[in-house]
């Protein structure tokens, strides 16, 4: 059955939402599925392989509340890139960038590291990842590589 969204939105934002989603693979497919063709996805997720997500495993402290489990969100998910690519598979001109170095809970250091290269080591072991995805125009991909990030690499042939 065809809601009045489908194809209907021309671009989605979430920014720190659907990693908090138990169902992520339905979350997206949702996103794609009120998308108008050619409709952006603007999206940030929690990055696995990052400094804060370290830390967090490590010394075991809740993601969202570090000093109140009873607090914490009752979902948190992490990804890794390649685990990205698969979510975002049926959309196209993906770009997924890794940014911001430090989680919550990192003052007074994140106010001492000068942005310069909090932006240098953001884009290496940063938390977030900044994601933009377009749908395809039409209901057919084209089987050319969609997923090209910036420079027109192929996002499937690094990681």
């Amino acid at each position: 059955m065809r809601s009045r969204w489908t194809s209907r939105i021309a671009a989605v934002y979430s920014f720190g939402v659907l990693h908090h989603t138990p169902g992520i693979d339905k979350a997206i497919a949702e996103v794609h599925r009120v998308l108008q063709p050619g409709g952006r996805a603007f999206l940030m997720l929690y990055a696995r392989y990052s400094l804060n997500n370290l830390v967090h495993v490590l010394l075991r402290i809740p993601y969202e509340s570090p000093r109140d489990w009873k607090a914490d969100a009752p979902v948190t998910q992490t990804f890794s890139k390649r685990e990205l690519r698969g979510l975002l598979r049926n959309f196209e001109e993906l770009r997924i960038e890794k940014r911001y170095l430090f989680g919550a809970g990192w003052r007074p250091l994140s106010d001492v590291v000068p942005q310069c290269l909090n932006d240098a080591l953001g884009r290496v072991a940063g938390w977030h990842w900044m994601i933009e995805a377009r749908k395809p125009a039409s209901r057919e991909r084209s089987g050319r590589g969609e997923m090209a990030e910036r420079g027109g690499r192929d996002v499937r042939a690094c990681d």
